[in-house]
């Protein structure tokens, strides 16, 4: 798998990285790279309470004030402000996610009016799109796989693995473990033929209590080919579990055991993307992602309510972080442009602390999620708080690539 994955890419083992060179738009004075992803939060609540989640167990708490799902109103307005500025950008495709909370709170008939909206809108402006789904499973069942399959919409399913390690942290309001419901959900969803492939793909959040080789072998057992594995919401304020100094290395040490046998397994079906982005980003061939890479990040967010946000995920630091006092209904997407955290995400390396310019991993790394690097005293001019997990992952990897690429040219 690795050797057909690398070649015939030219690689470079001294870590000269090709820099990629991005076109920051510039109209009538505004100055951003243009947005062409969209979290929508089409759904504010949630019939899970999973305790790690950033959106309802962390720091912020406006969930609280937003409506429980987004209007036709506010979905027409979003799409139209979205179109507006694909075209004032010049920018030929648009990536959109259905995210929450749970989306499939959301009814069919209001989510068909969204899908038809944005076809409609977008059609008219010439501007191609994709849509994708993030959801616990629970909801999903015949229907809903047909529905999803017949509107092109990719799904993500998020579960943690085996049935005593999914039901620790994913509990409904109940504190009742919910994997019995997930595969169910996905087992129905499955048997509507045609829509098999659109649930390959599975998203985990780590804990370290749990072998990662078991955790991996669940998920393919369950026939899942695309998985991303997430590293803990964490910052220097609210440590990670056992990290007991800035300088422990248990998550990298999880993920290496992973890597190995997932690099031995050499089947290029499987796709783990933390390790396939760390590859592409070390052969000069990625852009990373907005958890690493450290490239400028083109990602906006639309809440129910329709205010217009940066990075969702910024809402595990503190309550409130990620308003912005605009929305679709009054304000341009562009209107993001002067808003602190946009400005931090599409700084790219040039916005990282001295310690991350430094580094010899500067053009892999990115210096993390941008989350992770919160301080009260240093704000987010700080190396990520799994810093040393990361370096110490990227060397691994790096030196497995080095023996590999030795072993293919004697």
């Amino acid at each position: 798998m690795i050797i057909s994955f690398l070649f015939p890419y030219t690689v470079s083992m001294e870590n000269k990285l090709y820099v990629r060179l991005i076109l920051i738009g510039n109209v009538k004075g505004i100055r951003i790279m243009p947005f062409d992803y969209y979290i929508l939060k089409i759904a504010s609540r949630c019939n899970l309470n999973c305790t790690y989640c950033y959106m309802y167990n962390l720091a912020d708490q406006t969930w609280r004030n937003k409506p429980r799902v987004m209007s036709k109103e506010t979905m027409l307005a979003a799409v139209t402000r979205i179109a507006d500025h694909a075209v004032r950008f010049n920018i030929s495709h648009v990536s959109i996610s259905f995210h929450g909370g749970e989306p499939l709170l959301l009814s069919q008939k209001s989510m068909q009016f969204l899908v038809n909206t944005i076809r409609d809108i977008f059609s008219i402006n010439g501007i191609s799109f994709d849509i994708s789904l993030q959801t616990n499973a629970v909801l999903l069942n015949y229907e809903w796989a047909q529905f999803l399959h017949s509107n092109e919409i990719n799904v993500g399913i998020s579960m943690d693995g085996k049935k005593d390690v999914h039901d620790l942290k994913r509990i409904d309001h109940s504190g009742h473990g919910s994997y019995n419901k997930v595969i169910e959900g996905l087992m129905a969803a499955r048997s509507y033929h045609d829509a098999k492939d659109n649930f390959d793909g599975v998203l985990c959040v780590i804990n370290l209590e749990v072998d990662p080789i078991e955790q991996l072998e669940h998920f393919l057992s369950l026939q899942f080919r695309s998985i991303d594995f997430l590293l803990p919401e964490a910052n220097y304020e609210s440590l990670p579990a056992k990290k007991i100094s800035f300088d422990s290395t248990f998550y990298a040490d999880w993920l290496i055991k992973l890597f190995d046998y997932w690099f031995l397994l050499d089947d290029p079906s499987i796709r783990i993307r933390l390790f396939s982005v760390i590859i592409e980003l070390l052969i000069g061939k990625g852009k990373g992602l907005d958890a690493i890479g450290g490239y400028p990040v083109s990602i906006a967010v639309i809440e129910t309510d329709g205010e217009i946000e940066p990075l969702d995920v910024l809402k595990s630091v503190g309550d409130g972080i990620t308003k912005t006092g605009l929305n679709v209904q009054t304000h341009q997407i562009d209107d993001l442009d002067n808003n602190y955290y946009i400005k931090l995400m599409q700084q790219g390396h040039e916005g990282l602390n001295e310690t991350c310019q430094a580094c010899r991993h500067l053009y892999v790394c990115g210096g993390g999620y941008l989350p992770h690097r919160y301080s009260l005293k240093g704000g987010f001019e700080n190396p990520s708080v799994y810093c040393r997990d990361l370096y110490k992952l990227i060397d691994h990897i790096e030196l497995r690539l080095q023996n590999l690429v030795e072993l293919a040219t004697n």
